[in-house]
């Protein structure tokens, strides 16, 4: 099923998502705590 939530003459374009550049991340927020960013880098090589 599909339903509209826009007007359909809207020309505006709304991605749900973001590209951060990773320089500019130190950390993540999680359930479980922050990810902080040294912490993330030990992770990577589980990935």
């Amino acid at each position: 099923m599909y339903i509209r939530i826009a007007n359909p003459t809207s020309t505006a374009r709304n991605p749900g998502f973001d590209v951060t550049p990773p320089e500019l991340i130190t950390g993540i927020i999680t359930p479980h705590g922050i990810l902080k960013q040294s912490e993330l880098a030990k992770l990577k090589k589980f990935l």
